[in-house]
């Protein structure tokens, strides 16, 4: 998947009725660019998921999590 220009995304998501404000809060919590940057590989994308939710703090530490 190619990367994604998170302001155009973003515009969009706008243009399509999401609040400006939902926008805000969920900045605090997700980097759009980094969301939205895609990978140049499946093994790559799959590597970094499997890193997310191993540290994701709502997993419990004993959940085995592999791609």
């Amino acid at each position: 998947m190619s990367k994604l220009n998170a302001d155009a995304f973003l515009e969009k998501v706008k243009d399509r009725g999401i609040p400006e404000e939902r926008i805000d809060t969920l900045k605090y919590s997700i980097d759009f660019g980094q969301w939205l940057k895609g990978f140049n590989s499946v093994e790559d994308s799959v590597r970094d998921s499997v890193i997310t939710i191993k540290n994701h703090p709502l997993l419990a530490e004993d959940i085995p999590v592999h791609g």
